[in-house]
């Protein structure tokens, strides 16, 4: 399957899912906004963007799209969330958040764990997983979460892709789920999350 054959759907119900789409562009990737329960029929993967976790919540429970989206991700389709749409696939929020998410990741994140907007930085993420053919990058965090915890058990199996020099986990994958504390899509030079996700779509077929 080339990139041209391949859709992609980009939830677009708040936060910067145009970056994601421009970035997608660059791969000649086939990319829709996702906004109703009929767009999710039409791809072959999802990813949940950055933006406002409460808001995203908020608007998809409003728009009866919080059930379509859980069954997507059980459905085993590719789904890759970043920064904000990692906090929505995250079985646990820490500190007892009520936001409603879409679930699917077992891990417990920590929302805003670098602070503000004035907080947000480039920082160095250490990788660990061969496939995606690099020691480090620079990633860009913006008002970023971070995996507190993994919840293991003898049915999920969660692989760390990224942690920083700090030790802090930023970028896991379980099964089918993809996610990154940071933004791939913000960075005009390095494009390995973007190939790995591809990868995946590719070997979901």
């Amino acid at each position: 399957m080339s990139a041209t054959q391949i859709k992609v759907g980009i939830l677009g119900l708040q936060g910067n899912f145009l970056e994601h789409m421009n970035a997608l562009s660059k791969f000649n990737v086939d990319s829709i906004k996702v906004i109703r329960k009929e767009d999710l029929r039409l791809i072959d993967a999802l990813i949940i963007p950055g933006g406002e976790s409460t808001t995203i919540s908020t608007i998809a429970l409003s728009m009866d799209l919080m059930d379509s989206i859980k069954a997507l991700i059980s459905s085993k389709k590719p789904v890759w969330g970043t920064c904000a749409g990692l906090i929505m696939l995250s079985e646990f929020i820490d500190c007892n958040s009520k936001i409603k998410t879409f679930g699917g990741l077992s891990v417990i994140v920590q929302r805003n764990y670098f602070g503000s907007q004035l907080n947000s930085a480039i920082r160095t993420v250490n990788i660990h997983d061969k496939d995606l053919g690099k020691d480090q990058i620079k990633a860009i965090f913006i008002r970023a979460p971070v995996i507190k915890s993994i919840l293991n058990s003898p049915l999920t199996s969660i692989k760390i892709l990224g942690t920083l020099e700090s030790g802090e986990i930023v970028a896991v994958r379980q099964g089918n789920i993809l996610a990154t504390c940071f933004h791939p899509e913000l960075s005009d030079d390095d494009t390995v999350f973007h190939e790995y996700f591809f990868k995946m779509i590719k070997e979901s077929k």
